[in-house]
């Protein structure tokens, strides 16, 4: 039987755990939603050549700083001309 004392510490560390899941939400969201300056013409020219968005395997125009490095990598190839 669970005493009262380690019933109030799982709930305490229960509600810690959820504060910071939506802490690192909040986060994720800041740091994944602001597209830099220097790819806005890469993701344009991706988006004309038929750039799709598929949240469920993790592909999305508004990605990681890797997703916008790769785009502009792959921009300044030429290869959305």
């Amino acid at each position: 039987m669970i005493f009262l004392e380690e019933k109030v510490k799982i709930e305490r560390l229960e509600n810690q755990i959820k504060r910071l899941e939506f802490n690192q939400n909040i986060l994720m969201k800041v740091l994944l939603s602001n597209e830099p300056d220097w790819s806005k013409k890469s993701i344009e020219a991706a988006e004309r050549k038929g750039l799709n968005s598929f949240p469920y395997i993790g592909v999305d125009s508004a990605g990681s700083y890797d997703f916008y490095r790769i785009i502009d990598l792959l921009y300044k190839l030429g290869l959305f001309d």
